[in-house]
């Protein structure tokens, strides 16, 4: 069941990331380039994933903006100490230790689609064949998960918000929600102003997704299959954050 906070609370904007290509020499190709398949990279990843400090800037780089983040982090760790997880959230500000990412966002939907169908004894199989850049309608087995109709042995993969979300390098059973409350006439904002936040746990990620890759082995599905990238990509980033006791945002 998703824990829920009720809560007013603005996410600082004009944030600016900093990417770090790292280049690898390699010998010319020995046929012309026009009949080479075009290489991906880094910037064509839908979903980024990163591990290191929330705060995306220091106070040396940008007082203001650094002030405006710190505000928001202090209310966010105070509202994780009411849900019991104690976790320093504003120690090196700006650091940056791991860069990932996920190529299509729909990637990440259907590794979650995957892993709902395997442990509900469903066939899966159509979803493998699906194109990559295809959108998908919201699957009904999924909707039963979300709302708590259904237990899943993947919550911090499955009720886990896929934009925007964290997971912290602690341990615990469920992932958490904060939501905004009402408004003084019990109607919930437009969604066009709300800002929804989810934390998961990097360790209990971790243990979910080597369940799911076995199982996945089992039906030998391939090892370059996008789903197993996502889940692979998945697998590192929360290895990276367990390892460093650093967030994995996704963004």
């Amino acid at each position: 069941m998703f824990h829920q906070k009720m809560l007013h609370i603005a996410y600082p904007t004009g944030i600016v990331y900093a990417y770090v290509v790292m280049y690898t020499p390699i010998e010319e190709p020995l046929v012309s380039n026009k009949s080479q398949p075009k290489q991906f990279d880094e910037t064509d990843f839908e979903l980024n994933l990163v591990v290191g400090s929330i705060f995306t800037v220091t106070p040396q780089e940008d007082k203001a903006a650094f002030e405006s983040e710190r505000q928001w982090v202090e209310e966010i760790q105070d509202l994780l100490r009411g849900e019991n997880i104690i976790i320093d959230l504003l120690a090196n500000p700006g650091t940056m230790i791991w860069e990932g990412g996920i190529r299509h966002g729909v990637d990440l939907d259907r590794l979650c689609l995957i892993a709902a169908y395997m442990e509900n004894g469903m066939d899966f199989q159509a979803i493998l064949n699906r194109p990559s850049k295809e959108e998908d309608d919201t699957d009904p087995l999924l909707e039963r998960i979300w709302e708590d109709e259904l237990d899943t042995q993947f919550p911090h993969l499955i009720k886990h918000q896929a934009l925007d979300g964290y997971y912290l390098p602690i341990d615990f059973p469920e992932p958490i929600w904060f939501l905004p409350e009402s408004d003084a006439e019990g109607e919930d904002p437009d969604n066009e102003d709300v800002e929804i936040f989810s934390f998961g746990s990097a360790p209990a990620l971790i243990r979910e997704l080597y369940i799911l890759r076995g199982l996945m082995q089992q039906f030998e599905i391939s090892p370059k299959h996008a789903t197993m990238r996502c889940l692979n990509a998945l697998m590192e980033g929360a290895q990276t954050s367990v390892n460093t006791d650093l967030p994995l945002l996704i963004w």
